[in-house]
């Protein structure tokens, strides 16, 4: 058992509204702190925007302590040890950019003790003298964000998160706790065995999300996929939107595309230099940007309340990253779309990126499983949320949900079928690179 203040679940309560400043909990996050503040190691999925953060924050002020947080992106660290010292709440963390002064004060606030939530990378954990400084600290919980990355089953595999066993081997009396929002049951098999956590209590939670309207439109090639675009962004005048495309140059050529009709356009993608990438990103944050055409590089850890559509430009290599990237529409509960256009081209997008993966036999394999999954969503005709809930094998199943567009083809919420478009509107040729 850990040392606490927490008691009953009523001083979790207290704690909630007190220090965090928040009404209640949110489904799932009270069994899971149970589960990590009795010293279990815990496994949780909760979807996108249920508040997963808190499962890690609220133990450090329940048991006055350290609490590391593994995370997977220098934003994202800052933009919690922001919100969190807004609140009057420490935090803090290390990453590359800082300066060596900046470092300095988080060490000497660690060093004052009490109640510290401090974020890391995996990449830091990896570094030469981490061991011995973490052997020296008085830690209660080690959480691993977007634990998916630990597994190389996962859809954003990375090699210093399967490395991250080494915090048990440090400190093998601290619980683990493992969060994420899409994972299947083999990649949470992969997740216990990489951290090498023991027995760990198991919560998934949510991944229906009634707020969410699925469609997927089927489209003949890129000029129509253009205009379905066009149909979508019309009838969604407000909030931010999100475009993922397959490729950077779909990024660039979409975007140009769609300022012609459409004011604060832009794109992101892992070929920009960092600089302007932060400045796309503050653009999008301070509202300068309201339309974003962007790759994957963009979305771990956005956290936009009005996200009211993202639109799958390409169809995605699996249903994981699928569920994440639509998972960014809607956090605030209010009703907004996700669109997954789909021209069986895109089989051949997704087929050049396995074949040119250089990954062992045994995670392509996995990635030629995941990809017929995802076609089978894509052309399939079962209710799209009940799909979603049998992958993740989610306890809650339902067989017609009211909010796509196989359960309700006449929905208000349906974006219109695109039209032969005017003579102006050229077709965009997109390239594989």
């Amino acid at each position: 058992m850990l040392e606490a203040r927490r008691g009953s679940s009523d001083s979790l309560l207290a704690i909630l509204r007190e220090t965090f400043r928040l009404c209640d909990f949110r489904k799932g996050q009270r069994p899971v702190l149970e589960s990590v503040l009795a010293g279990r190691d815990t496994l949780a999925v909760m979807p996108t925007g249920q508040g997963k953060s808190l499962c890690y924050q609220l133990p450090a002020y329940a048991t006055g302590r350290l609490v590391l947080v593994i995370s997977p992106l220098i934003a994202l660290m800052q933009d919690q040890v922001r919100t969190l010292s807004q609140m009057e709440l420490r935090a803090g963390c290390l990453h590359s950019a800082q300066s060596a002064e900046e470092r300095r004060l988080v060490f000497a606030q660690i060093r004052r003790g009490g109640p510290y939530i401090l974020f890391l990378s995996p990449e830091r954990v990896q570094m030469p003298g981490f061991a011995e400084w973490l052997g020296g600290q008085d830690v209660s919980l080690f959480a691993v964000d977007e634990a998916h990355c630990v597994s190389h089953w996962g859809p954003d595999f990375r090699t210093d998160y399967a490395r991250l066993s080494r915090l048990r081997e440090t400190k093998p009396e601290v619980p683990i706790l493992a969060l994420t929002a899409t994972a299947t049951p083999q990649v949470l098999d992969d997740i216990i065995h990489s951290l090498g956590m023991r027995r760990p209590d198991r919560h998934v939670y949510g991944f229906y999300r009634p707020n969410l309207f699925f469609q997927v439109s089927a489209c003949e090639n890129d000029e129509e996929k253009v205009r379905t675009v066009i149909n979508a962004l019309r009838a969604t005048p407000e909030g931010r939107v999100l475009i993922y495309c397959g490729t950077r140059h779909g990024t660039e050529a979409l975007a140009l595309e769609l300022s012609k009709s459409f004011p604060k356009v832009g794109y992101y993608h892992a070929g920009l230099s960092s600089e302007r990438r932060a400045e796309i990103q503050k653009d999008m944050d301070e509202g300068r940007l309201r339309i974003l055409c962007a790759t994957n590089a963009f979305g771990m850890g956005v956290n936009y309340p009005d996200v009211r559509l993202v639109v799958h430009y390409n169809m995605p290599a699996n249903l994981e990253s699928f569920y994440q990237e639509m998972g960014r529409a809607g956090r605030d509960g209010r009703m907004s779309r996700c669109l997954l256009l789909y021209a069986k081209k895109d089989r051949g997008l997704q087929i050049y990126f396995i074949q040119k993966s250089r990954a062992e036999t045994r995670v392509i394999a996995s990635k030629w499983r995941a990809l017929e999954a995802m076609i089978q969503f894509a052309e399939g005709n079962e209710c799209r949320h009940a799909q979603i809930l049998s992958y993740f094998r989610d306890h809650e199943r339902i067989t017609s949900c009211g909010h796509c567009d196989i359960c309700s083809p006449k929905s208000e919420w349906m974006v219109p079928a695109a039209r032969r478009p005017p003579r102006a509107i050229r077709w965009i040729k997109w390239r594989s690179s």
